[in-house]
Formats: structure tokens, C-alpha cells, sequence
């Protein structure tokens, strides 16, 4: 690059030259003299394709460098992303289990002596360890806008989830049965939907995952110890809430 630089430098000179000693000698009848603009026009114009060339050449390579280092920090960001997404099944398991031991509990079901009043407020939503929100936002920073909305709804129903849990342990026993079914569901979408974005993480595709599908949402709640004989109703509204395979 510096070698263009210097042969820009070049050409402008040798056209200012031209110029410069065609207005000095003007008494000169020298055959270049009647062609000393023209070829100085001539070299200003080469100088300025020069000039062009080389900001486009540098441009591009600055494009490029940036490119790589965002594909090296993609790949840092997503090497790390399956054992977030394991922390986040595992997460949702536990707030699952919250949710249960929450339903003796809730209106119309508690009657003082029916269950320890005691522990009722002994229960908490369990803390989220702040390095999985972290992974996550640098996985939407370097992800395609398809997988990053999918990594960014994972976020958002995480944070809702966490919110509305705590508000309902924090209102026992004044919560509805439906209402604590409601939070069991959303960990178990949760879970789901951490499980359809391992073979992005993973690396072995790059399209963005389906929505959470029934099959897997039947299945997330199996693993979170819902079982359908036991809660029947909460498989019920899931299959009107979710689509068949």
C-alpha cells in the first residue's frame, strides 16, 4: 500500500511539473508544450484511479479483518453455548419442582393444617447463575438474525418465567391451581426450547430451530417428573396450546 501511495504521490508531482513549466515557458515552442495540460489532466486522472483503487483495496481488507474476528468471537461464543444450555435445562427442572411443591399451596386447595404453613414461605425461586445470561448475549451478538431471535426469546421467557414465579411464592395461598399449572408449563417450555438450539450450539447446523412442537413439550414436561397420569389436566393444556407434529 505504500507503494501506491508513492506512486500517486508520483503522478501528481509529474502533472504539477508539466503545469507548472508550460506557464513558465510560454515563449517555448517545444511540440510537448501544446500537450503539457493534457497529459497533466491525463496523470491527475490515473493519480485519482490510483487513489480510488487503493481506498476501495483498503476498505476491503479492513471489512475483512473485521469478518474473521466476528466469525473467531462467533465461534468462542458458541463453543461455550451447550454448557449453558445444559445449566438452562437444568434450571428449568428446578423451577419446575418449585412449582409443584407450590400447589398444595394454592387457593382453593390450602386449608391451614392441610399443609405446613411454615414452609410455604420458606419457598424461593432458585438464583440463575449470571455467566449463562452472559453466554447467551454474546451468542445473540454473533448469531444470524434467525438463530439470535430464537437465543433471545430462550432469554426473555427465562426472565418472565423467573419473574412470575417469584411474584406467585410471594402471594401463596391467594394463587390459583391454574396459575401454578401455568408456571409448571413455562419451565417445561423452557427446557424445550433450551433442547432445540444444542445442534446449533454444537455446530452441526446452522438453521434456526423449529418452534417447540408438542412431542417436546410432552417430553420436557416428562422430564421435569410431571407425569401425565398424575397431572392430566396439565397435558391437557398443552396439547390445545401447542401444535401436533
Amino acid at each position: 500500500m505504500k507503494f501506491f501511495m508513492a506512486v500517486v504521490f508520483l503522478l501528481v508531482m509529474i502533472g504539477e511539473i508539466l503545469v507548472f513549466t508550460s506557464i513558465l515557458d510560454e515563449e517555448s515552442k517545444s511540440p510537448v508544450k501544446d500537450y503539457q495540460a493534457l497529459i497533466a489532466g491525463i496523470l491527475a486522472v490515473v493519480g485519482a484511479a490510483f487513489t480510488v483503487f487503493f481506498m476501495k483495496a483498503q476498505i476491503e481488507q479492513q471489512d475483512n479483518h473485521a469478518d474473521d474476528i466476528r466469525r473467531r468471537k462467533s465461534r468462542a461464543a458458541r463453543s461455550v453455548m451447550p454448557l449453558a444450555l445444559s445449566a438452562i435445562v437444568e434450571y428449568a427442572r428446578n423451577t419446575a419442582d418449585v412449582a409443584l411443591r407450590l400447589l398444595p399451596y394454592a387457593r382453593g386447595t390450602y386449608t391451614r393444617g392441610s399443609a405446613s404453613e411454615e414452609s410455604m414461605h420458606n419457598f424461593a425461586v432458585p438464583n440463575l447463575p449470571q455467566d449463562i445470561i452472559i453466554t447467551l448475549k454474546e451468542c445473540i451478538e454473533f448469531a444470524d438474525d434467525a438463530n439470535a431471535d430464537r437465543i433471545a426469546d430462550l432469554l426473555g421467557d427465562l426472565q418472565v418465567h423467573i419473574s412470575r414465579l417469584s411474584g406467585h411464592i410471594n402471594r401463596l395461598p391467594s394463587v390459583s391451581r391454574d396459575t401454578i399449572e401455568r408456571d409448571i408449563i413455562d419451565a417445561a417450555k423452557i427446557y424445550a426450547s433450551a433442547g432445540t438450539l444444542f445442534n446449533y450450539a454444537r455446530r452441526e447446523t446452522d438453521d434456526p430451530p423449529e418452534s417447540v412442537s408438542l412431542s417436546e413439550m410432552q417430553t420436557s414436561l416428562r422430564q421435569c417428573g410431571i407425569d401425565v397420569s398424575a397431572f392430566p389436566e396439565i397435558y391437557t393444556t398443552v396439547q390445545r396450546s401447542y401444535p401436533q407434529n
